[in-house]
């Protein structure tokens, strides 16, 4: 079974849903489901440009919980987007959903590029040169 980022984003939400304080926002669980999906989405789409995913999803979201949960909310949502690191580290060569990762470089005659990326730039051989820019 493949596990997909939208399952790791349902079950952060599963997990923080019942700490939410609703007398802080009416609209408080709907922001942090937002915010899970959208952390999510970018760890599966930007990883390069993400430092720490946890950290960044902690503060979107730490508003919406008394400070007596906060303690609790930092260890669920780092014990999951590290759970989902996992899973994208054992599949380097594969997108979130599944596809394989193509040279995000632009060809010549001005289409996408079709060739595998290296992992450590990102770029294939005939592009990595644009990785140092």
């Amino acid at each position: 079974m493949r596990v997909t980022m939208l399952e790791f984003s349902r079950a952060l939400y599963r997990e923080l849903a019942a700490d939410v304080d609703p007398a802080l926002a009416p609209d408080a669980q709907r922001r942090v489901l937002a915010a899970c999906e959208e952390c999510m989405q970018r760890l599966a789409t930007d990883r390069r440009y993400f430092a720490d995913p946890a950290r960044k999803l902690f503060r979107d979201i730490r508003w919406c919980f008394p400070v007596s949960r906060q303690d609790k909310v930092h260890r669920t949502v780092r014990a999951i987007v590290q759970a989902a690191e996992r899973h994208l580290d054992a599949q380097p060569f594969r997108a979130a959903d599944g596809m394989p990762l193509a040279c995000p470089a632009i060809t010549r005659h001005g289409d996408p590029c079709q060739r595998a990326p290296l992992p450590e730039t990102g770029f294939c051989p005939s592009h990595r040169h644009l990785a140092a820019a």
